[in-house]
């Protein structure tokens, strides 16, 4: 038995109207991995060394179209005003978060509860977090050294 195309159109469905967050790790002190990241552990619930987590700007059902203007590892996209099983997701940090750290670690949550007086916040420090909820996605990438002069923009199409 295999999950048919409209089972994975319902799975992206339910998956959709969830709050996604980005979550990113510094790098622990002691671990020079630069250019050759560590393999993703398949059974973590949350990242290594978290400095902080920013709300997803944009989410949107996306389908591959050869002359798409989003483009995410060399396949191109492009926005579907029905549902698929594809749903696109852009996070942005912006200069001031976190500018002096070293990220290595990214993870994508789900159920992402805020602490009190943080509900309408959309960047996240641990600390104004009472429960992580679920990591989802999680990538370990070569160290991205952070500066005031930079904003990182983070892209994924999650496959449902």
């Amino acid at each position: 038995m295999v999950l048919v195309e409209v089972g994975h159109v319902k799975l992206a469905e339910e998956m959709y109207d969830e709050d996604y967050r980005l979550g990113w790790g510094s790098l622990p002190s002691g671990q020079g991995w630069a250019d050759a990241p560590l393999p993703e552990d398949l059974n973590s619930t949350q990242l290594t060394l978290e400095v902080g987590r920013i709300k997803s700007q944009v989410k949107e059902y996306v389908v591959p179209d050869n002359a798409g203007i989003i483009d995410i590892d060399g396949v191109k996209w492009s926005i579907s005003q029905n549902p698929t099983k594809f749903v696109y997701l852009k996070f942005v940090f912006e200069q001031e978060m976190n500018s002096s750290d070293s990220i290595y670690q990214l993870g994508i949550f789900t159920d992402t509860v805020p602490a009190s007086g943080s509900e309408n916040e959309d960047y996240l420090q641990p600390s104004n977090i009472d429960n992580v909820g679920k990591l989802i996605l999680l990538e370990n990438q070569p160290v991205v050294f952070r500066n005031s002069a930079t904003r990182e923009i983070f892209e994924y199409v999650i496959t449902f």
